[in-house]
């Protein structure tokens, strides 16, 4: 026999060894060949999930990667941020100061509409527009009986808006940020923001609901406007008796609605024609209601200003500068004052949100 008919002869052996094998011999053992057939077919399944079972484990195994703790005391933010980049899903930084004031990495800045640092605001705007009483004539309508008063709670409303806005950031700054563990960066952005957005947004709507009570209470009221804008007393001298007689605006009475204005005037007297509308200007009930359905389109035109100007000197000239319309804006320049005072006046926020400083304050005690 030579060497490729032995080496032949033993390969058959291991062979036939694992066709007979069976692991699932039936008690007393079957001599039935279709019983020996299933028995050795369940006995190849079995090995064949046993090797594809090991192979699974030995893959995963080789492929996992091992966690090796390591504990890096009080890092700084630098390593911090590269421990961060590398670890994001593991990491894990206790805060020494779970708690943090705003103010320690919040800067919220705001810009006024231009209208509330202007000349329109001042006594100097206010007393020059204010007539001598001793020769005007009672005229509701009339952008001189009633400016002054508009433009007052134009420079009111200013000055409120800005107290409030002040008052409420001083308030949100002293709220505080509490986590136990550093909150990642592009979290803690998305939260103080959304906590910044919901600032704004509430202290607008408590400034508003503030500003509508003071409305429905001055007509629930029947309040009567110190000019008598709304209401006219009428001494009925036979009776001795004083009649309140509702004006109208527009065929709008003001003993029904607060609402009712009309385009504001100059006009010539004895015979009462207009000489001039103040464009976006109007008078009403009340300066106030008068004033948040009015625009600034006037103030913006240097031309509308100088008419303007023309007509209501009393006794001097004053120059005065258009607001500038080539200045970024927010609002239109025909946007109503109270579209202006539903966003608090406010052109523009700026807001900075220091992580850094928040890591800074909550100093870690290590990261792991």
């Amino acid at each position: 026999m030579n060497t490729v008919e032995r080496f032949c002869q033993l390969c058959r052996k291991p062979v036939k060894f694992l066709r007979n094998l069976n692991l699932f011999p039936s008690i007393p053992r079957s001599t039935n060949h279709a019983d020996l057939q299933n028995e050795r077919i369940s006995t190849r399944l079995l090995i064949l999930l046993l090797f594809l079972s090991t192979a699974t484990i030995i893959m995963y195994t080789s492929l996992i990667k091992a966690n090796k703790i390591v504990d890096i005391g009080a890092p700084t933010f630098e390593v911090y941020s590269q421990l961060y980049i590398t670890y994001s899903q593991t990491l894990t930084c206790p805060c020494t100061t779970i708690s943090v004031d705003y103010k320690r990495f919040l800067n919220a800045e705001y810009t006024f509409h231009q209208v509330c640092s202007s000349i329109f605001v001042t006594d100097d705007w206010i007393n020059h527009i204010a007539p001598s009483f001793e020769n005007q004539p009672y005229d509701p309508p009339s952008f001189v009986w009633t400016g002054t008063n508009i433009f007052h709670s134009l420079s009111a409303l200013c000055e409120l808006s800005n107290k409030t806005v002040s008052e409420s950031l001083t308030r949100f700054y002293s709220n505080q940020y509490i986590s136990a563990t550093i909150t990642p960066s592009y979290l803690f952005q998305s939260q103080i923001q959304s906590m910044l957005d919901q600032f704004v947004s509430s202290t607008a709507n408590n400034f508003l609901l503030s500003l509508q009570i003071v409305l429905d209470t001055n007509h629930a009221n029947a309040l009567l406007s110190a000019k008598q804008t709304n209401f006219l007393l009428v001494l009925a001298r036979e009776y001795a008796l004083i009649d309140i007689v509702p004006l109208s605006y527009d065929g709008c009475e003001c003993g029904y609605s607060a609402q009712c204005t009309q385009t504001a005037g100059i006009y010539s007297y004895p015979n009462l024609t207009t000489v001039f509308s103040v464009t976006g200007q109007y008078v009403g009930c009340f300066p106030l209601e008068s004033l948040l359905q009015s625009t600034l389109e006037c103030f913006y035109r240097q031309a509308c200003i100088d008419k303007l100007n023309f007509y209501i000197r009393h006794n001097s000239f004053m120059n005065v500068t258009a607001l500038d319309s080539t200045l970024a804006s927010r609002f239109f320049e025909n946007s109503t004052i109270h579209e202006l005072i539903n966003k608090l006046m406010i052109e523009e926020w700026n807001q900075s949100i220091m992580y850094e400083s928040y890591y800074n304050a909550c100093k870690p005690i290590s990261c792991t």
